[in-house]
């Protein structure tokens, strides 16, 4: 299970993120450019997510990270080459069929490790199951891994940048090829034996798939509810994401603090996964649901209504919603799902979540091209806080939520 982490240690080992903005700047892109380049994104995301998925669940999930890994290190040498808007739209499609390929793979891969190797683990509510702890605490090692090697490569980001951008570039078509090297050392991931043992059925077919995706919004309603839960939890910090970058420009933060600041926010998300097991222990899934409908509407109305460096402070509070996110979400999510298409179903929420991205990015783009930076920030605070709703039948119930419905 320790290969799964350092995989995904590696693959998020992004040199280019903390300036990727600048960047693109760099080569004429205007903020409305920038945000129409993450919708084509993430609508190729979108597109390729339920096939890839898929592709996990039929030839294996080790396959479906060899294809994915080997168009990773490809798409990011290919930013040496980039000169223009449509260079980086290219680079894009690339990335996001990549991504395609692992997304929901890895998950897939570590759940059912953890399916098979349940540790009888006793947890203060007894209206979970026994193996509730031991999954929750490996979705945060895994986005804890995720995490440390997004802000150990911030830090080196901040370091190379002060060299310029373009050997920011360098060392990022250097490290890319690194995940292909851990997929090619789980030999036997590619031999097939990420298949789950207690699974003696054929492999899914095109048709199985279909059925199960028509299954799970027509029969599952509160996997459903939990799936569109977290695409809206995910919106709602990842929008910032991509305005962050600008907005310390605006508030005059020097290029070199970006990799600082992107690693401490990587940093608090998955020390904020690493807890939030406790939290919920502690203080019960509701509460740290609430937490993830408040948070991101006071970090918008933070950042807009700050007029120094100060509101970077507000930053923190949308990887810390990131990191409850991705662990209690994630772990509701999946108790809904049957194993034999856990790697299509842990695709839905990037699909949904990638597509409606791609429709609200370009908006936010062009908001802050017309309307200024600070106005856009105001809008977005007010629309999460309009789209509450979606996560209080999960928050004031969660108990039901969070029972095993399927195997």
């Amino acid at each position: 299970m320790s290969t799964i982490y350092i995989f995904s240690f590696f693959k998020m080992f992004l040199v280019i993120m903390p300036v990727f903005v600048p960047f693109l700047q760099g080569l004429g892109l205007t903020m409305t450019q920038v945000m129409q380049t993450q919708a084509v994104f993430a609508l190729t995301v979108a597109t390729v997510e339920i096939p890839t998925g898929y592709f996990a669940d039929r030839f294996g999930r080790g396959a479906s990270l060899l294809a994915g890994s080997v168009l990773y290190g490809l798409s990011f040498s290919s930013l040496l080459l980039a000169r223009d808007f449509f260079d980086i739209v290219l680079y894009e499609i690339a990335i996001g069929i990549a991504m395609g390929f692992v997304n929901g793979a890895d998950v897939a891969l570590l759940y059912e490790h953890l399916h098979r190797n349940a540790a009888s683990k006793s947890t203060k509510d007894p209206s979970l199951p026994p193996r509730h702890t031991a999954t929750s605490k490996a979705f945060a090692n895994l986005q804890l891994s995720s995490v440390l090697g997004e802000s150990t490569a911030a830090l080196l980001a901040g370091f190379i940048a002060l060299h310029g951008l373009r050997p920011v570039l360098v060392a990022q078509a250097i490290a890319c090829w690194i995940p292909l090297i851990c997929v090619l050392r789980m030999g036997n991931l590619s031999r097939g034996a990420d298949i789950p043992v207690h699974d003696k059925r054929p492999p899914a077919s095109w048709r199985d798939a279909a059925g199960f995706i028509q299954w799970m919004f027509r029969e599952n309603p509160l996997g459903t509810r939990v799936l569109f839960g977290q695409v809206t939890a995910g919106l709602s910090s990842f929008v910032a994401v991509w305005l962050l970058q600008k907005y310390w420009e605006t508030r005059q933060v020097p290029i070199e603090w970006f990799g600082v600041l992107w690693a401490a926010l990587n940093i608090s998300a998955g020390m904020t996964g690493k807890v939030t097991h406790y939290l919920r222990e502690t203080f019960g899934s509701g509460f740290v649901i609430g937490m993830m409908i408040v948070i991101p509407v006071v970090s918008y109305t933070g950042l807009a209504s700050s007029t120094t460096s100060a509101g970077v402070v507000f930053c923190f509070g949308f990887y810390i919603c990131r990191g409850l996110t991705q662990v209690l979400l994630r772990d509701m999510f999946n108790a809904h799902i049957p194993d034999r298409f856990r790697a299509t179903a842990n695709s839905l929420p990037s699909f949904l979540f990638r597509g409606s991205f791609a429709i609200l990015g370009p908006a936010v783009g062009w908001s802050a091209d017309r309307f200024g930076l600070d106005q856009t920030l105001y809008g977005l605070a007010f629309f999460f806080a309009a789209l509450a709703p979606v996560l209080l039948p999960v928050m004031l119930n969660p108990g039901r939520y969070e029972r095993v419905t399927a195997s």
